[in-house]
């Protein structure tokens, strides 16, 4: 079965590189392990004595060691050259055009390098002086792009810089934590302490702090010796694991409901997921790179999605519609992201009936207005005048890919902008930088890929704005015709679900990076340190398609979610609810003459491996002690996504429904197919190929009985690992 949620990350299959001599994957494993130790506690400094693996290494600038050498790397060796390179110390903002522009820069030196020791060399040279965040992200980006990088991984983001993913509280913690002291703990200290007040404990429970149930602390960390799921065969890579509570912000209703989304908004793999997109979709030209013309459509086809799972959230905690940005009057929806850098700064904060028109950056708000005015009035007439003077029509339905570039502003549209694109600078004046801004920009959540999806800002713009021009662009495009739907001699004749059951599982994130008592050498460590989270996930499902064929034919089946009722629990027309229809699978079958019946499962839900298990696998091919057999578990985007598909629901029920569609399997549609074009009359889907059917979507919560959950846990003090059994 080929999971096609959003055609994320095709990379080669891994048995390819597996083509190589003993001496060939030894050579590998090196480089992967290169890879993972260059961003080891990477805010700091690297030791300076001829054990370190960046020992002399110096940067390569001869232009002949290169691919090609453009005008951004030319600008990076003049910032270098005249120390104009961002301070190690500033924060550093992807999204800010002046940062961007000098992280260009850094990237295509390490992109267009010819040979890996050139490319090594510069990521060396770079570590030790190039801002953290800025080295982080340019060599993030030359991983997903080279070709030579395709079976390599880096450490996920969260546990890069896990201080832009969980609260100040936790990162505190970690970042002070010390084995003496903890040694030094009564184990039983906050066991008695709960036994003993257990009548106040549980009239001040949540229902979110499943540790307090436990009889545990989040003020403190917990040991348990652990081996990785991949490991856990070979006894020499047993790890001391020190873990901590920790939970999402849902203890500031204070501020407004919009906290009660923060199992999601703030899901580490949920923001993780957006940063990986946008390092293998990027803007910016790369001669040669994995990007393709297909940009903006996947762009613009992914932020449809991503505002789908949003509504779908919002509607299983019961949240009206959410507002739209308008300059003219206050922000009602204030934000707290509770968060510190890495040097230390605290993020910035937006109170509620925050009024931007009260500030300044005129350049930055006029620049937006200019370039999405020309978006508009392109999406309005379709008149595009290209260089050599000539009228491009942009309402043929063959020009549609032409306007999502355009609207994705990126390199290969009709009109690029050269790096002046402008959500990136919308981002920026909403963040409060000013335009020409380059040192000193304080941390805001919305200036970096891995934080963006935490502010409901940021969903405002895209569904007001972005999908506002994109809205306005389909809307002179022909609605699908009904013969443009149908497959003549197919007929769904029913479908059935399985029940659709959500819950809290945990989730340990990996914070042996911030760990200052382990700064030992990269290789030299048997134990670490762990936040432990719950995250939101679902139980395995399954349909079952009773089909009719004419004739034996291949074809493909999709199936698509989407809501039953709007937030006032009225039922959503196929026009209303165009939009929120998700992708959960695209399945290539054969069908047979007559009735066939079609069993579909939900996929297994890819579990990425740790920083420290991905260290322990390499260490131990570098060293011997494991086969060479496979390269590091590759958790691509698809992966990311199929964890969101199915939204919470609760209790009481949440009513979606499905559709299936059956399409020949050599068709090719537009991504988002059927619902990429406006829905002028609902019969058009009346064919016999499309099926909708209704279910419910039921949350298992742990509200219920926890007295009794409380008198009955034998190891009260320890963590339960069948708490979030259903």
């Amino acid at each position: 079965m080929k999971l096609l949620i959003l055609l994320f990350c095709c990379i080669f299959a891994i048995s390819n590189c597996w083509q190589l001599e003993e001496a060939e994957k030894l050579d590998f494993f090196k480089k992967q392990k290169f890879l993972l130790e260059i961003v080891w506690h990477v805010q700091d400094a690297l030791p300076q004595n001829g054990t370190s693996i960046c020992h002399g290494a110096t940067f390569v600038r001869d232009a002949k060691k290169y691919k090609n050498f453009d005008d951004d790397m030319q600008r990076f060796l003049r910032d270098m050259e005249n120390h104009r390179l961002l301070p190690r110390m500033d924060f550093f903002g992807a999204l800010v055009q002046k940062h961007h522009k000098q992280a260009i820069g850094l990237y295509k030196f390490f992109y267009y390098a010819t040979a890996w020791t050139t490319f090594e060399k510069n990521v060396c040279w770079a570590r030790k002086n190039i801002n953290p965040g800025m080295f982080v992200y340019a060599l993030s980006l030359a991983v997903k792009q080279r070709q030579d990088c395709h079976h390599f991984s880096l450490p996920p983001m969260y546990e890069i810089f896990p201080q832009h993913f969980l609260n100040s509280q936790v990162i505190h913690r970690a970042l002070t934590f010390r084995k003496e002291q903890w040694e030094n703990v009564d184990e039983d200290l906050d066991a008695r302490r709960w036994i003993e007040e257990s009548v106040q404990f549980l009239s001040n429970w949540k229902p979110w702090q499943w540790w307090r149930v436990m009889g545990m602390s989040d003020e403190r960390f917990y040991m348990e010796l652990n081996s990785g799921y991949s490991l856990a065969q070979n006894k020499e890579f047993v790890m001391t694991r020190y873990w901590t509570p920790v939970d999402y912000t849902r203890n500031v209703y204070i501020l407004n409901s919009e906290t009660r989304l923060s199992y999601l908004l703030e899901d580490v793999e949920f923001n993780n997921m957006w940063y990986d997109f946008n390092l293998e979709y990027p803007t910016f030209h790369v001669e040669g790179s994995k990007s393709s013309t297909a940009l903006g459509s996947e762009w613009i086809y992914a932020i449809g999605r991503l505002m789908a799972i949003y509504k779908m959230a919002r509607l299983s905690e019961g949240l009206d519609v959410w507002e739209d940005i308008t300059l003219k009057y206050t922000i009602a929806t204030g934000y707290n992201p509770q968060l510190v850098s890495w040097n230390g700064q605290t993020f910035w904060q937006r109170y509620n009936n925050y009024e931007y028109g009260d500030y300044g950056f005129p350049k930055t708000i006029d620049l937006v207005f200019q370039l999405t005015n020309e978006i508009y009035r392109l999406a309005d007439t379709g008149l595009c005048m290209l260089e050599n003077g000539t009228i491009h029509d942009l309402h043929q339905p063959a020009a549609v890919v032409d306007f999502s570039n355009i609207l994705h502003d990126n390199h290969v549209a009709l009109t690029p902008q050269d790096n002046e694109t402008y959500w990136h600078y919308s981002f920026m004046y909403l963040a409060q930088i000013e335009f020409e801004q380059f040192n000193n920009v304080g941390p805001h959540v919305l200036v970096n890929f891995e934080t963006t999806l935490r502010d409901p800002l940021f969903y405002s713009l895209m569904q007001y704005k972005v999908l506002d021009m994109w809205r306005r662009y389909i809307r002179n495009l022909p609605a699908y015709a009904k013969r443009e739907l149908e497959m003549p001699g197919i007929k769904v004749q029913a479908a059935a679900v399985s029940p659709l059951v959500t819950y809290f599982d945990y989730k340990d994130i990996d914070l042996s990076n911030l760990w200052q008592e382990n700064l030992k050498s990269f290789d030299q460590r048997k134990d670490g340190i762990y936040a432990r989270q719950q995250h939101l996930t679902h139980k395995p499902y399954n349909f079952t398609l009773q089909i009719y064929a004419d004739n034996p034919v291949a074809v493909k089946i999709q199936i698509f979610i989407a809501p039953k009722y709007n937030e006032r629990h009225k039922l959503l027309t196929l026009r209303e609810n165009r939009e929120n229809f998700i992708l959960v699978d695209a399945v290539d079958y054969t069908l047979e003459t007559g009735n066939n019946a079609v069993i579909w499962h939900s996929p297994d839900l890819k579990r990425r491996w740790s920083y420290s298990e991905m260290r322990n696998y390499v260490e131990g091919v570098s060293q011997n002690r494991l086969d060479a057999s496979d390269a590091l578990p590759q958790f691509n985007l698809g992966d990311s996504f199929a964890h969101f598909v199915i939204p919470k629901g609760n209790e009481e029920g949440f009513s979606v429904q499905f559709m299936f569609m059956v399409t020949p399997a050599e068709q090719h549609n537009a991504r988002g197919y059927p619902f990429d074009r406006l829905i002028e009359n609902e019969y058009t889907f009346d064919v016999p190929n499309v099926h909708f059917k209704d279910a419910q979507i039921y949350h298992v919560g742990h509200s219920k009985n926890i007295e009794d959950y409380v008198r009955k846990y034998e190891k009260f003090g320890e963590f339960d690992y069948k708490y979030w059994d259903v």
